[in-house]
């Protein structure tokens, strides 16, 4: 052969280094867009997460947050490594479909074979049953094909009865046959073939007819014998060293990943750290633990077109058809063999894939084969909605893409209505429907009208910028609603509203309207939708006094069925529209104790009885009770719901000094604010400025030890803030300043920084003087008074009160007055509106 010219060598050399330097440049920037999504989920979700991008030219992985610490649990200790071993549940389900298929290219299965003639000879092996002692003669009607496409007919074991034993002996791993026996239904809930409904006993079912045939006849028979890792070819077996099948033991044998969980209603399992739980999650069904570049690059050489190492094109072709009988009454494509149609997670190309849910963990893998590449993230936290890794994966896609074209980066959110499915769009969709359907509100059905404001009231939750083009669709439907209010059920109503109040759209005809038609029909909502009423009403300050006295009724005998978002949402929104009646608050603030609250949950409710009623003795023992909980969860709190909490235990001690309370309790409220302090030192920027003045004011109320440190802390950031205060803040801020200190024992540094902010806050109100109102005036002239000896302020003209201010701020100290001094500050707060974060979405 000729050598090829040594200049055309040099070029061809020059042309490859420069196309690695290139995709290096490329991978380095599609990497950082990949951290920044990751980032943005880990604070979104408090969770830890890795995540992998793999193509045939470019891979890499990254990975944030800890892997000790999730939903507010556990201790960030162990920041959390691209290598890292997951658990990933059913996504263990893309790795036993395949090994089945592979057993039909080999000839040794049929698709249309009974699934008997595969399992029996391992039951009778084992205990000599078969699979009609358990199920009856039905189970002959189900084929191989019905387990993987689920389509089979039989029943899940994942419900309360296998949580409740899984969780009573933590580690025990169940195998498939105790599974089988004690907890899958004999009765089939569908003929098989006619309905497809997603059970993981199918997958379960499939690895025994894998361990059938992969039995070897000189060993003994042992469902644990079969190799899962044999899906893989040999020749490429090597490239997946991060990647185990446990057959028994708990996931803290297997990973330094711990998993956090949130509360599982139906098994009443409360929130927790599940490490020690067992991993073997239904065997062929949810056993796989490993990384996420493994899981990525298994999930490319499965689906690939161009280089399928794993099966053939006819039997790829296999996994992705997802015409199988729909779920339920809305025909969807939902699920092939092993694969999830997963085209809604990225909201513009076709894609699919697996998920994950396990305990604890939750994560995705999705192949875009528009795109040729794989996205793939794992996360140490389950939620109910298992919402996470569908939103990493629609952001992640839409970032990378805008790297890959060069376009610029789309506003996406990623909007999943009850659990797990959802949809990923972007603005452009976002415009596409909106502005077509504000012509065609007449037209819609009452479902059909709820169903997209929700949609963008859900979505304005996570980007209000993001849908400012549904503007003209909410006032056209405000416009026909009202017309037609004999066709909208409750729940479309209660959602409707929901949906205005999510998009902050407030529309008084509308609502007034919608509350004189619901008044009748109150009585058969549940507590989701009472809360619901209650929380849009509130949100949007409508006041509509016969709705909520009807919304009482019902919720007074309901109140032991509220959950803790409920009870939360429902108590603030009758707060939030100042309808206050006394025996529904009583029941409400008792039926709160009995709730394992969030942080927020518990500051709405703090903030909803110390807004009117502190003054009655079961809402002040309510609020003493929350507190123990609120301060053990301390670290959870942000900052707004700290100032909320502790300006709540600051009335409530008023309150009880005024009435003699015990003293246990109001030591509660101490604790609280002492905790509650440790925290907020460093993070007083992240409040309001109201917010600021209130913190030190509930502090010095409590009389909380080191409050003289807090306020010091707080007179520093209220100094570079000084030119930009309110006028009230102002005046509160000095009121704090004015009060008498002695009794704190400040230190001499302390007390002296805290006389240096006095005068600091009347030099400001002297060059700010012809701002204020009359009142302020008022307000500022009874200030200055008493520091100065003037026995009676009166109404000082400006020029006076300024030089006042003046003298004040050059040689005047506090007046050492009395903490009464702030009670102005307690009723003012009471007009003080404590927006939230929205309650979860009304349920579709």
């Amino acid at each position: 052969m000729a050598r090829m010219p040594r200049v055309l060598r040099a070029l061809l050399f020059s042309y490859v280094a420069l196309q690695s330097v290139c995709n290096a440049e490329l991978q380095d920037e599609l990497k950082a867009a990949m951290e920044r999504v990751a980032d943005q989920m880990r604070d979104k979700y408090d969770m830890g997460l890795a995540a992998a991008f793999y193509s045939p030219k470019l891979n890499f992985t990254v990975a944030s947050g800890y892997t000790d610490a999730g939903l507010g649990m556990g201790n960030k200790t162990r920041l959390a490594q691209v290598d890292d071993l997951y658990v990933w549940g059913s996504t263990t389900k893309m790795i036993t479909a395949p090994a089945v298929l592979q057993l039909v290219e080999q000839g040794k299965v049929n698709l249309t074979d009974p699934i008997a003639l595969h399992i029996d000879p391992i039951l009778i092996a084992l205990n000599g049953t078969r699979l009609e002692d358990h199920f009856g003669s039905p189970i002959h009607g189900v084929q191989i094909q019905h387990l993987l496409h689920m389509t089979s007919g039989i029943q899940d074991y994942d419900g309360e009865a296998f949580s409740r034993a899984q969780f009573a002996n933590r580690s025990k791993a169940f195998g498939p046959i105790e599974i089988i026996g004690k907890f899958v239904s004999p009765t089939l809930q569908s003929v098989p073939g006619q309905q497809q409904m997603y059970c993981s006993t199918n997958y379960i079912l499939l690895g025994l007819v894998l361990a059938t045939h992969y039995h070897q006849p000189d060993s003994s028979w042992a469902w644990q014998n079969y190799d899962q890792a044999s899906v893989v070819p040999k020749a490429l077996q090597k490239v997946f060293k991060n990647s185990k099948f446990v057959m028994s033991g708990p996931c803290s044998q297997y990973t330094p990943v711990h998993g956090f969980m949130e509360f599982y209603p139906s098994a009443q399992l409360p929130k927790q750290d599940v490490w020690d739980v067992s991993c073997l999650g239904g065997w062929t069904a949810g056993n796989y633990v490993g990384s996420v570049a493994d899981v990525a690059r298994f999930t490319y050489e499965l689906y690939n077109k161009k280089k399928s190492s794993i099966l053939s094109s006819a039997s790829q072709a296999l996994l992705t058809n997802f015409s199988a009988p729909h779920m339920g009454p809305f025909p969807m494509k939902f699920y092939g063999m092993g694969t999830f149609n997963l085209a809604w997670s990225v909201g513009t190309s076709d894609a699919y894939g697996h998920v994950g849910d396990t305990y604890g963990y939750q994560s995705q893998t999705t192949y875009i084969p528009e795109d040729d590449f794989v996205i793939t993230v794992a996360t140490n936290v389950e939620t109910t909605k298992q919402a996470q890794p569908a939103d990493f994966t629609c952001l992640a896609y839409h970032e990378l893409k805008a790297v890959l074209t060069g376009r610029p980066k789309p506003h996406c959110a990623m909007v999943i209505p009850q659990r797990f499915i959802g949809k990923c769009v972007c603005m452009p969709e976002i415009v596409a429907i909106a502005v077509p359907a504000q012509g065609q509100v007449d037209t819609f059905k009452p479902f059909e009208l709820s169903t997209i404001l929700w949609s963008y009231g859900k979505m304005s939750l996570a980007n209000q910028d993001l849908c400012s083009c549904a503007q003209p669709l909410f006032k056209a439907a405000a416009g026909t609603v009202p017309r037609l209010l004999e066709d909208f059920t409750l729940r479309c109503l209660v959602t409707i509203a929901w949906s205005f109040a999510a998009y902050r759209h407030k529309e008084e005809h509308l609502f007034q309207a919608i509350g004189d038609h619901l008044i009748s029909q109150v009585h058969t909502a549940n507590c989701g939708e009472l809360a619901n009423i209650a929380w849009a009403y509130g949100l949007l300050q409508i006041h509509h006094e016969r709705l909520f006295q009807e919304v009482a009724r019902r919720a007074n005998v309901r109140l032991q069925d509220f959950k803790q978002q409920e009870i939360a949402s429902i108590i603030w929104g009758f707060a939030a529209s100042d309808i206050l009646p006394a025996a529904f608050f009583s029941n409400a603030a008792l039926a709160a104790q009995r709730l394992a609250l969030t942080p927020q949950q518990t500051t709405n409710i703090l903030w909803a009885l110390t807004r009117r009623r502190c003054k009655q003795s079961s809402v002040a023992t309510t609020v003493l009770a929350l507190l123990p909980p609120a301060t053990k969860q301390i670290e959870r709190f942000n900052m707004p719901e700290i100032a909320i909490c502790s300006m709540a235990a600051a009335k409530v001690v008023k309150h009880a000094e005024s009435s003699k309370a015990g003293a246990p309790k109001v030591a509660n409220a101490m604790e609280f604010c002492v905790k509650a302090m440790q925290q907020a030192l460093s993070r007083l920027s992240e409040l309001s400025n109201t917010m600021l003045v209130n913190l030190a004011a509930a502090f010095l109320m409590v009389g909380c030890p080191g409050s003289v440190v807090l306020l010091a802390a707080a007179g520093r950031e209220a100094l570079h803030r000084l030119q930009v205060l309110e006028n009230p803040v102002l005046l509160h801020l000095i009121r704090v300043f004015s009060v008498d200190l002695g009794t704190l024992q400040p230190p001499a540094l302390l007390e002296g920084a805290c006389q240096g902010m006095f005068r600091a806050l009347f030099a400001e109100a002297a060059r700010r003087m012809d701002s204020f109102k009359p009142r302020e005036m008022q307000s500022l002239s009874v200030l200055c008074a008493q520091p100065l000896g003037l026995e009676n302020a009166g109404d000082m003209s400006a020029g006076d009160l300024r030089s006042c201010c003046f003298a004040l701020a050059t040689t005047g100290s506090p007046a050492h007055q009395p903490l009464s001094l702030l009670d102005e500050l307690l009723e003012e707060d009471q007009d003080l509106f404590w927006d939230p974060d929205p309650v979860e979405a009304a349920n579709q």
